[in-house]
Parts: C-alpha cells; structure tokens; sequence
C-alpha cells in the first residue's frame, strides 16, 4: 500500500517515479511475479475502484486510471525483464 501511495502521488513526477517503479519491478520478480499478474491486478484495482466509489467511478476515471495502472506495469515489467536478462547471462556464465 506504501508503495500504491508513493506511486499515485509521484505519477506527475515520471523522472522519479520510474526508477522507483522499476527498482519494484525487481523485488517482484524476486518474489515470482510473472508478466501475467501484472494485468489481474490492473483488473483487480479497477474492480475495487468501480465497486467502492460505485456512481462515482465514471468511465473517464476507468480510462485514467487504467492509463496509469498501465503506466505503472510496463515500467515494474521493464525493470524484471532486466533482471531476468541478468540472471540469464550469470546463469550462462555458470
């Protein structure tokens, strides 16, 4: 949840958020995420969002928000496809 809270308030700030997003990234590739999860939790928070501010949640804040789910899994996604690439080149070198 610190890590949600972080994101949605430095979403304006892509210099530093992305590095932060990417550093996630890796820790949860670390942890076993693969490229899938990330769309079940886009879709999980947009549930959780449409259902907790019901009338409120109007089709523009599904696509901003949608947006920037987005924003925040390609950028966790780039920074496990790094670790993977380096993991395999040690791997390799073994």
């Amino acid at each position: 949840m610190e890590s949600l809270g972080y994101t949605i308030a430095t979403l304006e700030n892509p210099k530093a958020l992305v590095p932060v997003l990417e550093a996630l990234g890796r820790r949860h590739f670390s942890y076993g995420a693969c490229e899938e999860h990330y769309e079940t939790v886009i879709k999980a928070l947009l549930l959780m969002l449409e259902q907790t501010l019901a009338d409120a949640f109007k089709p523009r804040s599904r696509e901003v928000w949608n947006a920037a789910l987005g924003f925040v899994a390609e950028t966790m996604k780039r920074g496990a496809i790094e670790t993977a690439a380096l993991r395999k080149n040690i791997d390799s070198m073994n």
